[in-house]
This record gives structure tokens, sequence and C-alpha cells, in this order.
């Protein structure tokens, strides 16, 4: 009797031990549940148009629990979006993990299959030294495996960024189109004693009244010129965003659209750089002629235009000496 009542112990406990560790192995049911009106809005928010909602809401319900059927819903609205690489990498995984009878599974290998030969691939090479370098990739970070290779990326622009000892850190942008290779070498930024403070090569102030006066007018037309150049170029954009918007809609665009949304970030960049350029040649101009007071002592002045980096950002600055 005791022995028997023994064994059916020993069998409940193995039962008991069993239903635990198999509750441990699946999701909360509250996650499941979430997951699950996740994925029906997901899908709802597809049929609607509004893929960028719909591939949020399947990312969250995939985080939540994983399932092969969430992954196919994400390679086809990521493909939707234009990003070929993730789609191409959530059809990948959907085939993998659905079962040999189920009919998904030929449907996930052929939409992979279909995808491979668009997915852009970058290579990211740093030197054989590089020891202790940092390498970001749209902000999330590369181990030492992931450089000098070849890896898909989606299409667009990606920001790099290298962080070196001892230096300031380096930011580059690569864009890469359909089906496109590239390879960037990367290189450090300069060493963090130089980076505090950046003169931009303007000449010290001339000793004379009259020298200083033509300098203020010289550096005043350049300025002016920036400023202008600026302008004309801000006007393009607008131009381009008048394209974009006629040629965009729901998050999808024309071979024109997207051609008018990379001039216009082009055209951006340039009408930045000429309004910031302008401006401060500009500025040293009116200082040279408004400071021209004729004395000794103002022809001793020598100025110098920088830029100074500081954990916020950077600025520009305005130095003078004696």
């Amino acid at each position: 009797m005791t022995s028997r009542f023994g064994s059916f112990s020993r069998a409940l406990h193995v039962v008991s031990l069993s239903a635990l560790l198999s509750l441990g192995a699946r999701p909360a049911h509250a996650d499941s549940v979430t997951a699950e009106a996740l994925f029906q809005s997901g899908r709802e928010a597809m049929d609607k148009g509004d893929a960028k909602a719909a591939c949020d809401r399947f990312e969250e319900s995939y985080r939540l629990e994983v399932r092969p059927g969430t992954a196919l819903n994400l390679g086809n609205c990521r493909e939707a979006l234009g990003q070929v690489a993730t789609a191409w990498q959530r059809f990948q995984e959907a085939a993998q993990t659905l079962p040999a009878e189920d009919a998904r599974l030929p449907i996930a290998k052929a939409r992979a299959a279909a995808l491979q030969g668009k997915v852009p691939k970058l290579t990211l090479r740093v030197p054989e030294d590089a020891r202790g370098w940092v390498v970001l990739r749209d902000g999330v970070e590369l181990g030492g495996a992931s450089l000098n290779l070849a890896l898909p990326v989606d299409p667009g622009p990606h920001r790099i960024e290298v962080r070196a000892p001892g230096r300031a850190a380096a930011f580059t942008t690569v864009e890469l189109a359909l089906s496109e290779r590239k390879e960037v070498v990367l290189a450090p930024g300069m060493p963090q004693s130089q980076a505090a403070t950046v003169d931009a090569g303007l000449p010290p102030a001339p000793a004379t009244s009259g020298s200083r006066r033509t300098w203020g007018w010289v550096l005043g037309g350049v300025g002016v010129a920036g400023v202008a150049t600026s302008l004309v170029t801000g006007a393009m954009v607008m131009s381009k965003d008048s394209t974009v918007e006629q040629e965009c809609s729901n998050k999808l665009c024309s071979p024109a659209g997207l051609d008018a949304a990379q001039s216009g970030r082009t055209l951006s960049t340039v009408s930045t750089i000429a309004a910031v350029a302008g401006l401060a040649s500009l500025g040293v101009g009116i200082y040279f002629l408004v400071s021209d007071d004729g004395s000794e002592q103002r022809a001793r002045r020598q100025a110098a235009f920088g830029v100074v980096s500081s954990p916020g950002g950077a600025s520009l600055q305005l130095r003078s000496s004696f």
C-alpha cells in the first residue's frame, strides 16, 4: 500500500513539473491576446493602404508572440514600403519556421527568392589597426564580424558613425539604390585636441585701415553671394516638395516623386551650407567695416572665425586678439 502510494506521489510530481515547464514555455495569455489584437489591427491598416501603421502593429505583435503568419505579413508591408532587405529577412524567417506541409511555405520561399536580387549590400571597411573603434549604422552598433563584409540593407540613405579612441566622432551618409553594392572605407575623426576649435582659415585682418575696409567689402560680397545661393536653392527645394506632394500618396511614390525627394534632400543640404557660409562671411565683412576707426590699436587687432564643438552641437565663434 505504501509502495503504491509512493509511486503515485512520484508520478503526480512528474506530471506537475511537466505542466509547469509547459506553462513556462508558452507566452502569457495576455500577451497572446494582445498579439492577436495587434495582428488583426495590422491587417485592417494594410487593407486601408496604410503600410506604415500596419508594419508598426505587426512588429509589436511579432515581439509579443513569434508566429510565421505575422512574419509573412511583415514581409508584405515592408516590401510595400520599399524596405526590400527587411522584407526579404521576414520572408526568410517565415520559410524557416513553417512546417513542410503548410501551404504558406512555398509562398514565403517564392517571395524571398523574388526579393533576393533586389536587396542592396553595403560593405563598411576599417583598417587592420582599427583597435577600439565603434562603428554604428543608423544608430545601431555593428560588431567586428559585421565589418569588411557585404551586408544587406534597405534602399535609401544610411548614416555611418565612427568613434575611435582619442578622436572626434566622424559621420558620413551613404545612399544605395535597389540591387546596388557599395563599399565605404571608414576613417576616424580628427584628434580631439584639434576638434575643440577648428579655424575656418580666414586671414587675420590686415594692418592698414584701407586694407581692412577692402577685406570688409570682399567678404561682404562673398556673404551676399552665399545668401543668394541659399535663397535660390531654397526655392528649388520648395519646387521639389511640390512635386513630391503630387507624385506621392500613402507613403508610395512614382519614379518622378522618388527623384524629386532625393534631389530635394541634396538641394536642402546645399542651401543650408550656402546660408551658413554666406552669413559667416557677411558677418566678418561687416565687422571689418564697422570696426575700422583708423586707430593704431584697431590696426593691430587680429580676428579669426571658427567653429566650436560642444556636447550640444556646434556654434560659430568670432575670436579677436590684440
